[in-house]
Parts: structure tokens; C-alpha cells; sequence
């Protein structure tokens, strides 16, 4: 697990990237998903993950 805390990482700056542009989801296929229960339905529904990012500070370590 990595530790990322600049807005300037190129990974950060991908999804960012990708929230805010439809034309580059379209492109590349990839989107975000945010939240817990999101993350569930997005598993159970067959989709894979190429990153999971979250603050330490928001989570529920129980639930990991």
C-alpha cells in the first residue's frame, strides 16, 4: 500500500481527470467510483479495480 499526499501525483491528477471528464471515461473506458456502499454494488456487479484510494482519517478500519 502507498501513501500518496500530493494533489501533484500524476495517479491523483489521472483521477481528477477522470471525474470531471466524460470525453476521457469514454476514451479509456475507467471511471471512479466513490463511497463504500458504491464500491460494493460496483464488485457485485463484476467490476474489477485498478486502484483503491481512501482517507485514513474518513474509514472505519472494522470494515477493511
Amino acid at each position: 500500500m502507498k501513501y500518496l499526499s500530493s494533489l501533484q501525483n500524476p495517479l491523483i491528477k489521472r483521477v481528477l481527470q477522470l471525474k470531471e471528464k466524460g470525453r476521457l471515461r469514454k476514451e479509456t473506458g475507467l471511471f471512479v467510483v466513490e463511497g463504500i456502499q458504491e464500491i460494493e454494488l460496483a464488485s457485485q456487479a463484476g467490476y474489477t479495480f485498478s486502484h483503491l484510494f481512501y482517507a485514513q482519517d474518513k474509514i472505519d478500519q472494522s470494515k477493511i
